[in-house]
């Protein structure tokens, strides 16, 4: 009978990962970080991992999509990677559950199904998905190392798989060392010996971490995480994203409100099973060691990375609904189905992943003869480049490179100065002919304030659209020369 119970929970947790996740693939734009992930992605490998020394990511998921995109992929194909990633998690993890508690286990996976995190990152092309799925072959690896002293082999596996995946799962990976060894279920040496076989496995990708870190220092633009970081963390979890800002009524996030309060019971008899403290002791040490970690290096904050321990999260609530009553396990379920539904409804509803589809139409219905299109910063060139159609000169500043990619060899010229920001603009007004304008897409971030305003002097200012989108805000506007221009092109009254 459990058997059968098991089986049909497993096939009825698919189905409602398949309704959640298939509709709308392709339907919202890529955005920044999809389409550099796709431009890394279609480079050769060699030349992938030298690019990626500029970015702040392994290259297995870089690697694994280069390898089904194709040529030209749309936004479904380019994401169907991560979409069959994404369906396959949850009754993985509903199994999984199973094995280490019994049929209440499967909870677990039912609570993933729903997730509108997890959502979000089966329609996103970016590693988090895999980076999920392998997530449940830790907590469940981890667990039975510790409990039967077996599977060290197949966890070894699993943590190079996440350690080529995402650098933030070596966090997750120490925390789950040391829970096995604090058991001693596993003699020293044989549990020392798996340890390095993982610190070999990991070699080349942390030569690639340390080159990121220390040389290129790519994730400098990360500020160094809050004290509540590790909270929101879980919010994050629980509710998906932007779960403070939709579903207020009278300034309550009700979405937020609703899955806390189902979640508080469950977490508190999970944590008085032994099986619950240890997967509840994998969450919240990945937590911690992530969290000082970043406030020294803020290059690996808490926040979409730790999707790595969600499964073991969710595992400990499992545990919870097993020792809790049946009132306490309805209202707790009920709750949280409800406040998941919210989270489901606004991304499908009002969640924008970006804008640069619709602006890039834009720049092609008012182009005219002898306009430029420039973007800044040039971390949003590649996605411009997915889209734009038309046949206008592009420029990418601060290095002036090609469209479809960031110039990394350039890179390190982030507009760090008022007088870079300055050359800067008269460089691009220098390669406007005679009577064009510039198209310009601009993202507000700190660094390209200044080149913005030194742009705008001497011209005339129309602003055709302003749109906020799940990556930021993202303006286009049109600059006329003023009449004040009189003396050429690349003359500014400056």
């Amino acid at each position: 009978m459990d058997r059968r119970y098991v089986a049909g929970a497993l096939a009825g947790i698919f189905v409602a990962s398949a309704i959640i996740r298939m509709p709308g693939l392709g339907s919202q734009p890529l955005w920044t970080d999809e389409a550099n992930c796709l431009a890394i992605a279609r480079l050769k490998p060699a030349a992938a991992w030298h690019a990626l020394e500029h970015d702040c990511s392994p290259p297995l998921y870089y690697w694994l999509l280069g390898s089904v995109a194709g040529d030209d992929p749309g936004e479904a194909r380019t994401r169907a990677l991560s979409a069959a990633f994404g369906l396959l998690t949850p009754p993985l993890l509903g199994l999984c559950g199973a094995w280490l508690m019994g049929p209440p286990g499967v909870v677990a996976g039912a609570l993933l199904a729903v997730s509108p995190l997890h959502l979000w990152h089966s329609q996103e092309a970016r590693m988090y998905a895999l980076v999920c799925l392998l997530g449940v072959a830790l907590a469940c690896l981890t667990i039975r190392s510790r409990r039967e002293g077996r599977g060290l082999a197949a966890l070894a596996a699993v943590q190079i798989l996440l350690l080529w995946t995402h650098h933030f799962s070596s966090f997750a990976i120490a925390v789950s060392w040391c829970i096995i060894g604090a058991a001693r279920t596993v003699p020293w040496r044989r549990l020392l010996a798996f340890a390095l076989v993982v610190a070999v496995g990991w070699l080349p990708a942390a030569v690639l971490l340390w080159r990121q870190v220390f040389v290129f220092r790519t994730g400098t633009w990360l500020p160094p995480p809050s004290l509540d970081a590790p909270l929101r963390s879980i919010g994050l979890w629980l509710a998906g994203i932007d779960a403070a800002e939709h579903s207020c009524i009278l300034g309550i996030p009700m979405g937020l409100a609703t899955v806390v309060l189902g979640a508080l019971p469950l977490l508190m008899h999970g944590l008085r099973d032994s099986m619950g403290r240890m997967l509840a002791t994998l969450c919240g040490g990945t937590l911690a060691l992530a969290w000082i970690v970043s406030r020294m290096v803020p290059a690996l904050v808490p926040g979409r990375y730790d999707i790595v321990v969600l499964p073991s999260f969710l595992l400990v609530l499992a545990a919870g609904w097993r020792r809790a009553g049946r009132a306490i396990r309805w209202a707790s379920s009920a709750l949280l189905m409800a406040g998941c539904a919210v989270g489901v409804f606004y991304y499908f509803t009002a969640y924008e992943k970006g804008s640069l589809r619709e602006l890039a139409a834009l720049i092609e219905e008012n182009q005219q003869a002898h306009d430029v299109v420039v973007v800044a910063p040039e971390i949003e060139a590649p996605v411009l480049h997915y889209y734009y159609r038309g046949n206008l000169p592009v420029l990418v500043p601060p290095s002036f490179g090609t469209v479809d990619r960031v110039d990394y060899a350039h890179y390190d010229r982030r507009w760090a100065s008022e007088d870079e920001a300055r050359l800067l603009a008269s460089e691009c007004w220098a390669r406007v002919p005679p009577g064009g304008r510039i198209h310009l897409i601009y993202s507000p971030y700190r660094a390209t304030i200044q080149f913005k305003g030194w742009l705008m002097k001497g011209v005339t200012y129309t602003r055709i659209t302003r749109r906020v989108s799940g990556s930021g805000s993202t303006e286009l506007a049109v600059l006329e020369r003023s009449s004040l221009d009189e003396d050429g092109p690349g003359a500014m009254p400056w």
